[in-house]
């Protein structure tokens, strides 16, 4: 975790107002818990494998990874579907 936070820290740009979109995740960590575990868990695979997540190898663009990746941002996407749902109907009756 360490070694994700010090090279994210070395990418961040000064703050200044064009920067804040930069600072995003970062926010997101703080204010929603489970944006945390995410960043977490996305810090934890790029130490993990840190070859595709930073381009140094061409491996991201094979099929089978895109293939994964669309897999992976599917089962995502059907998971937070009943969240939204309902949240938009708990919204919807206020």
């Amino acid at each position: 975790m360490a070694a994700s936070a010090g090279r994210y820290s070395r990418r961040l740009p000064l703050p200044s107002r064009r920067t804040v979109p930069a600072y995003l995740p970062l926010l997101g960590a703080i204010i929603i818990p489970p944006a945390a575990v995410l960043i977490l868990l996305g810090a934890l695979i790029v130490l993990a494998w840190p070859g595709p997540a930073t381009g140094r190898r061409s491996g991201l663009a094979s099929a089978r990874y895109l293939w994964a990746g669309r897999v992976i941002l599917a089962l995502a996407a059907i998971l937070a579907l009943p969240a939204f749902v309902g949240s938009v109907a708990f919204i919807g009756s206020i």
